[in-house]
């Protein structure tokens, strides 16, 4: 694995796919079966306007130990691609039934799913390590309309994707 930090004044935002498309990483990458990280630093307007990565302490005194933000930030995305990746499907047929101050919502077990995460009104609301695909969300308002999402984890802690949202009102 290789990560490719862009110059000053090279970020995706200033100049698209440039950098990466001409640098000539790609072809070397090839070559050699790796995988090229880009990550981005993104234009502010008040402290890093030309959107370069933080060499100079702008961002984070610091910046050059292993504890800054943008490397431990870099770090976060390395351990994630370097750990595999273990696809999970979106929950399928998510339903919802309420009661008064409460919800009990289930799903379709999800094949290598972990757990689940579960999203009110797009606010992680827990994390389940079970196989069991049902949740129950108490202390509710009456007559209210919440929304939830599912999403389930796989194996190696990565998230699949959101399932289709449900509604349903308290009563």
């Amino acid at each position: 694995m290789h990560v490719s930090y862009h110059g000053c004044n090279q970020s995706y935002s200033r100049i698209g796919d440039q950098f990466i498309r001409k640098a000539g990483i790609n072809e070397w990458a090839d070559t050699n079966r790796m995988i090229v990280l880009y990550p981005q630093a993104i234009v502010t307007a008040v402290s890093n306007n030309l959107g370069c990565w933080d060499w100079f302490g702008y961002d984070d005194p610091d910046y050059a130990r292993k504890s800054g933000r943008q490397m431990v930030m870099t770090k976060r995305m390395v351990d994630r691609i370097t750990a595999g990746y273990a696809p999970v499907s979106a929950p399928q047929s998510v339903t919802a039934k309420a009661s008064e101050t409460s919800v009990k919502l289930s799903c379709d077990a999800v094949n290598g799913a972990t757990g689940y995460h579960v999203y009110r009104n797009g606010v992680l609301m827990n994390t389940t390590r079970t196989t069991s695909a049902s949740y129950h969300d108490g202390g509710l308002t009456r007559r209210t309309t919440y929304t939830y999402t599912v999403r389930a984890v796989a194996a190696n802690g990565n998230l699949g994707p959101y399932s289709k949202p449900v509604s349903v009102t308290t009563r």
